[in-house]
């Protein structure tokens, strides 16, 4: 996670939550003092890459003898139109040239193209020949069989609910590469074949490689929400291996090994070339950003992931391929069976099980509440009222430590100078009044893995994407911006239910703080957290805070009566 999600993880659990009741009842009216910082735990770091200097084929092809009769053949489309995408491929290079979504579009309403370039051959293959020729087949051409058009034809399903189209590269005669392509009518994910024939004596050191040469189209109105989660992975065994680019200079990796898997991703779609039925034997990794000069934003990137595997020099090989290429719904994910659902924003390891349970929770309730913020609001109910008995409990030791206050202030002035007997002192006046002076915390601290869980899932959920709730709010993934204030110095974003957030956090503060003291922080800490949250939040996020907020303030005034 970023330095803003913990930010957001410190202050929001923390001050929001904690600060109020150790404030008012832990400490003495007249000796508060601020609470300490609770951290979470941290990620596993990510395992280290071996760096090699050697790199497979990448994007400058050079002409090679054999094989320039391939290069000159006119590109020819064809397009594959299915319930969820449309497919366009072409036939230099056999490889896919536009994917465009039909259920998900941009934030603007118009179509989402994942396909930003296709400089390199997404799903090209390459080998090095025994002259040490270096071949890609991107830039070659793949003419397909039994297709009669002349530069593009659309397909389209019949009574089958499968698409199979075959490609053919010719190197010369009796020695090809064919493609074989499987579209399914209803799913993302498609097959691919790459057929050798008569390659055996061509293909040096028994190895080639199936590639993916750009980065994702950037889906979000703001680019850098995109480019900020946007990563490029490897599953080497049981292991995630992960390059993100998001630096200065061009990153590169080869993790070496039994390599399942590669896919890059932004944040909320994804490319995998997952090999069936056999594993690859290494992975080539490297993704490069550009920068503005002024303020060193992320204005593009420029992603290459490839998966090496055996050739066995026979006369004919096919290996078989599922490639996605399509939205981070974890579903579809985990029906894959690859753990390709580790790439998924569910946060630190320590949470996940908890992010999980709640995202099943939320997909739940979607099922019998069609509208996305209904649910948000019935599951910030169902949490309240999973930890109601905590609460309540919090707020009676509360009680007990507040009225016992004057006694704890006689023992401190009794025994100032001798620390050992005020410890037992106080440890004798505990036990005589029966109170726990971590009853007020720990209950609240217990809630704090929840909440940690959420903010990752809330922001990374894709169902929550272009979600509508009521009337301003129609995107739970975003704030619910309504309005930009040129303030001068700045233009501020007019978020309204970030404002009724801070108003509830105002009256629930107000209920809590008693000390004259403490006045100025019920009016200064609502602001602090409009100041710096305002736009940091999504507007589902937010409306969980209100809701939840809401429930504590009416639970207190309840307690109290």
């Amino acid at each position: 996670m970023d330095r803003n999600t913990i930010l957001a993880f410190l202050v929001i659990g923390l001050i929001i939550i904690l600060f109020p009741y150790y404030q008012e009842i832990v400490m003495p009216p007249s000796q508060q003092e601020a609470p300490q910082k609770v951290l979470p735990e941290k990620s596993e770091e990510p395992a280290v890459i071996e760096k090699r200097e050697k790199r497979p084929p990448k994007k400058e092809i050079e002409e090679k003898r054999k094989i320039e009769e391939s290069y000159e053949q006119k590109e020819k489309l064809i397009t594959i139109d299915t319930d969820l995408y449309i497919c366009v491929i072409s036939t230099k290079g056999g490889t896919i040239k536009n994917w465009i979504l039909k259920k998900y579009n941009k934030k603007d309403g118009s179509q989402l193209d994942l396909i930003k370039n296709n400089i390199s051959g997404n799903l090209g293959v390459s080998f090095t020949t025994f002259d040490g020729d270096t071949i890609n087949t991107g830039n070659m051409s793949f003419e397909p069989i039994e297709i009669d058009f002349e530069d593009s034809t659309r397909l389209t399903f019949g009574r089958s609910d499968q698409i199979e189209l075959h490609l053919l590269c010719k190197i010369e005669e009796e020695r090809y590469i064919e493609k074989i392509l499987k579209f399914n009518k209803n799913e993302y994910p498609f097959n691919m074949g790459v057929k050798f024939t008569g390659l055996n004596g061509i293909i040096a050191d028994r190895e080639y490689w199936v590639s993916w040469g750009s980065a994702l189209t950037p889906s979000e109105e703001k680019f850098e929400d995109d480019f900020k989660y946007s990563k490029i992975h490897a599953m080497m065994g049981d292991e995630l291996e992960t390059l993100d680019p998001n630096g200065d200079d061009e990153k590169s990796a080869t993790p070496t090994g039994n390599t399942r898997w590669i896919a890059l991703h932004s944040k909320y779609f994804a490319v995998a070339i997952m090999p069936d039925g056999f594993s690859g034997i290494e992975a080539n990794l490297s993704g490069s950003v550009k920068k503005s000069n002024t303020n060193k934003q992320i204005l593009d990137e420029d992603f290459y992931a490839a998966i090496k595997a055996e050739f066995n020099d026979e006369d004919v090989q096919r290996d078989d391929y599922k490639i996605l290429i399509g939205p981070l719904e974890y579903p579809m994910i985990t029906g894959l069976e690859v753990d390709l659902e580790k790439i998924m924003g569910f946060g630190w390891k320590l949470f996940r099980p908890i992010s999980k349970l709640i995202y099943h929770t939320l997909r739940f309730l979607q099922s019998y509440i069609p509208n996305y913020g209904l649910v948000i609001i019935i599951f910030s109910i169902l949490v309240k009222i999973l930890f109601y008995p905590l609460t309540h409990k919090s707020y009676v030791s509360m009680k007990k430590m507040q009225n016992i206050q004057p006694l704890m202030k006689e023992l401190r002035e009794k025994h100032k100078k001798n620390p050992q007997k005020l410890n037992k002192a106080m440890m004798r006046l505990y036990k005589e009044h029966k109170v726990n002076p971590l009853g007020g915390c720990l209950p609240l601290l217990l809630q704090m893995p929840v909440f940690i869980a959420m903010y990752p899932l809330f922001y990374r959920m894709i169902e929550f994407r272009g979600a509508k709730f009521v009337w301003w709010i129609n995107d739970l993934s975003s704030p619910d911006t309504v309005a930009q204030l040129n303030l001068g110095f700045m233009t501020w974003n007019l978020n309204i239910l970030v404002l009724i957030w801070v108003a509830s956090m105002f009256i629930q503060n107000k209920l809590t703080m008693k000390d004259p003291k403490q006045k100025m922080m019920v009016y200064l800490m609502p602001l602090m957290m409009l100041i710096f949250f305002n736009n940091l939040f999504s507007s589902g996020l937010v409306l969980y805070w209100t809701v939840f907020n809401v429930l504590t303030t009416i639970q207190q005034f309840l307690t109290k009566k």
